[in-house]
């Protein structure tokens, strides 16, 4: 059963928005276990980072790792790279609009 949750939302608000709507989904869903099931990484793996390209409408991530097949953008390919076509996945923000970011991967001791 669905309920609807928002209504006219807008772009600058979409991420926050997603965030908080998943912890409902699994609060409920966490309701509805007898137990938590929690994941973590080794306290020894240190937190790694690489450079992305981030939206700078809707915070959408271009990760050059694993590049944008359906745009035809293969892995690899740096920000710096995409075509002057290009356009944000999510929001269809022009190639213009993303600026280089660091994404942490992993966690810290």
């Amino acid at each position: 059963e669905y309920a609807e949750y928002a209504r006219r939302v807008d772009r600058s608000e979409l991420a926050e928005l997603l965030v908080e709507i998943s912890q409902v989904y699994f609060e409920q869903l966490n309701e509805e276990q007898e137990q938590i099931i929690e994941s973590s990484l080794p306290a020894s793996r240190a937190r790694e980072t690489r450079e992305v390209g981030e939206c700078g409408r809707c915070l959408a991530v271009y990760d050059p790792e694993l590049g944008e097949p359906d745009a035809g953008v293969s892995p690899g390919v740096p920000l710096s790279g995409l075509p002057a076509d290009y356009r944000c996945w999510t929001c269809g923000a022009p190639r213009s609009e993303f600026r280089a970011s660091v994404l942490e991967v992993g966690l810290a001791d």
